[in-house]
């Protein structure tokens, strides 16, 4: 199957929860930022020929200077007040040609070419693929007091991550009826659930880790000072 894709990174975020006064798109990963990392990773893959990266506006102008040395369209695009907003932000600047998205988080600096390749090739065979790893802790479903009601069978829970790819039209009127029908969602294949397509889920990687808290930070500089 003949493959054009677009790739939306969202990276808006508040970055609150690092406790940084920089945002956490922007901290030093041995000598690259998290962002830089984070469109490397989607270089030299000859079915991507354009990235859209969805950020706040008062970083425009330093996101500007970084994508300077990447040799790929990349559009900058307004961030929403939510995650669902901004990944709709750049949905809809996609380029008419492309036939397939891929969403991904601007703070998961560490996804491999290798999870990224597999999530495409299953685009072959379907409209909607994901990653994902194995739940390693038990997971418990408690009641709004904190009482356990229920303990689900770990041996069929992931975690889930992105890369997570769609096919264009699909991921775009998922969201249309998201926003429809003011719906709660947690990832981008949840608002395609919602319109009874099939979901694959490929192996990810426990490394592909977003950073969220500044322990991230540090457990991502030693992952690659390790050489992952």
């Amino acid at each position: 199957m003949y493959k054009q894709i677009s790739v939306v990174i969202v990276a808006a975020g508040s970055s609150h929860r690092m406790g940084t006064k920089e945002n956490k798109i922007f901290l030093d990963l041995c000598g690259n930022s998290v962002i830089e990392r984070t469109i490397s990773a989607f270089i030299d893959i000859p079915e991507i020929f354009e990235i859209i990266l969805v950020t706040k506006k008062e970083f425009f102008d330093s996101i500007n200077n970084i994508i300077k040395r990447f040799p790929l369209n990349i559009k900058i695009v307004e961030g929403g007040s939510s995650r669902e907003e901004s990944t709709f932000n750049g949905l809809l600047n996609v380029c008419d040609k492309s036939n397939f998205v891929i969403c991904h988080d601007g703070a998961r600096p560490l996804v491999s070419k290798e999870n990224i390749l597999n999530v495409i090739s299953e685009l072959d065979n379907y409209k909607a693929v994901i990653t994902g790893v194995k739940a390693k802790d038990t997971m418990k479903i408690v009641s709004s007091n904190l009482e356990v009601v229920s303990t689900p069978d770990r041996r069929s829970l992931y975690n889930i991550q992105t890369p997570q790819a769609f096919d264009k039209k699909v991921i775009i009127d998922g969201y249309k009826k998201f926003f429809e029908e003011d719906n709660f969602v947690t990832d981008d294949s949840s608002v395609v659930e919602k319109l009874n397509v099939r979901v694959k889920l490929v192996e990810g990687d426990y490394s592909n880790i977003k950073i969220t808290t500044i322990e991230d930070i540090y457990h991502a500089r030693l992952l690659l000072e390790r050489g992952i």
